[in-house]
């Protein structure tokens, strides 16, 4: 599978081509074998077959957005899973009790939080979970200003949230397992 983009000036939109490579039979000429990408086989071996499907300038920021957003959750839903013991002293030192429980369910929003979010899968409902994981996280975790970096943590979780209602609002867009699932239960 060969992918293509292709930047049109006038619409500003970005046509993605899919190739699709299915062998070809017997041809009595070797122009036979031209398709529209120009692709001559002589050898017949196997010829793309072209499908397209045009993304917008949208489509194409709300993906960089998602892959932004969902990085942070789950590069820190792996930092848990590999040093649980330091998340766990994090989150008793703040006065958090059942500290265990709490790692296992930030592990969870996380990563699953953020792989929803970045796939695009129920992206709403990712965003939300996400949203409202970060407000106890944030007036907890985040609170404590005369430490270093604490104003800092706390702002740019108010950013992530502020992403995350963009998200909720917008939807996933089309470059997304939302929009290829909406697509096939229309056909």
């Amino acid at each position: 599978m060969l992918t293509v983009l292709a930047l049109e000036k006038p619409t500003r939109t970005f046509r993605c081509a899919r190739v699709d490579y299915r062998p070809l039979g017997r041809s009595k000429s070797p122009l036979d074998g031209i398709t529209s990408l120009g692709i001559v086989s002589l050898l017949r071996l196997q010829v793309p077959t072209l499908i397209m499907q045009s993304f917008s300038m949208k489509d194409l920021t709300l993906l960089l957005a998602r892959i932004l957003l969902s990085a942070i959750f789950i590069d820190g839903g792996y930092g848990k899973i590999i040093n649980p013991d330091a998340t766990i002293k994090s989150i008793a030192a703040h006065g958090v009790p059942f500290a265990g429980f709490f790692l296992v369910a930030s592990i969870a929003f996380e990563i699953i939080g953020g792989l929803l979010i970045l796939l695009g899968c129920k992206t709403r409902w990712g965003a939300l979970a996400l949203f409202l994981y970060l407000i106890p996280v944030t007036l907890i975790i985040h609170t404590r200003f005369s430490e270093a970096g604490q104003m800092t943590n706390f702002m740019k979780n108010l950013a992530i949230m502020g992403g995350f209602l963009a998200v909720m609002n917008s939807g996933a867009g089309n470059m997304s397992l939302d929009s290829l699932f909406a697509s096939r239960k229309k056909v």
